[in-house]
Parts: structure tokens; sequence; C-alpha cells
């Protein structure tokens, strides 16, 4: 799991809210977000932005699965992104991405071939209280680009 950290945290923004690593997984990455009186809205729910940042850090992450110890050598770049609010977020947030072998297999096919892919992921955020009840769910386009 040090290595799973290390990827999140090489994001300084991932740090700044506190997520966390929770599990990771050949297919499938999991984060959560604890609710912190800074990270709520006006409401007292889960601030939008930190919903959307912990959606993106956990797509983001998938990159890990798909790259591993090549991660170094590429750059993820997030081209397109969008946000569906389902519920209000009363407490801790778990995200939970995940990537099929074969849509594993098709982004390594991609770059291999062209230097550069695409690939689109929904990670679905649940409370922490709820883990079968979605809450939001976050799809971001990723370009991965071969590192100069």
């Amino acid at each position: 799991m040090e290595m799973e950290q290390a990827l999140l945290d090489a994001v300084p923004f991932n740090r700044t809210l506190g997520i966390e690593v929770v599990a990771v997984t050949a297919n499938e990455v999991t984060l959560r977000l604890p609710l912190r009186p800074e990270l709520t809205n006006h409401v007292g729910t889960m601030h939008a932005a930190a919903q959307f940042a912990l959606g993106e850090a956990a797509s983001g992450a998938l990159n890990f699965l798909i790259f591993g110890e090549q991660l170094a050598q590429v750059v993820p770049l997030a081209k397109t992104a969008q946000i569906e609010y389902r519920r209000p977020s009363h407490g801790d947030l778990i995200a939970r991405g995940e990537m099929g072998d074969e849509a594993l297999q098709q982004v390594r096919a991609a770059f291999a071939k062209e230097r550069r892919a695409k690939f689109s992921t929904a990670v679905a955020l649940y409370a922490a209280s709820d883990p079968t009840t979605i809450v939001t769910v976050v799809t971001v386009e990723w370009v991965i680009l071969k590192r100069p």
C-alpha cells in the first residue's frame, strides 16, 4: 500500500484534502475522504468540489493499475470530466474506480502503439455509512502521453 499512497500523495491537493487509500486490487481502486468542517458546504454536507476531487483522484489512481511501475514514464492528463450528484453526502465518502482486464489491455496496447492513449472511467462515491447507495458519480476522460 506504500506505493499506492505515494502515488496519491504525488498530487499535493490530495494531501491537502486528506484523501486516503483504502484498497488497490488488480482492477479496482478504493479511496476515502473523511468529512471535516473545512470540507463542508452551506448546508453541512460534503462540498461539491471535494466530492469531485475525490472522484477525480480515484479515476487518476487507475493509471497505476494500467501502467504500474512504468507510471514514471507517462503523463496522465484529465481531458474532460462530468459529475452527477445524486444524494446529499452526510459524512465520510468512499470512492471506487474500476477497469476490467480488457479495458486495461486496450489502454496499454494503444499506448504501446501510439505513445499516447485515452480512456474514460466512471467512479462511484458512496457514504462510508452506506456502501450500497451511490451518492455521486464522477466520470473522467484521461489522455496519457509519453513523458519527454
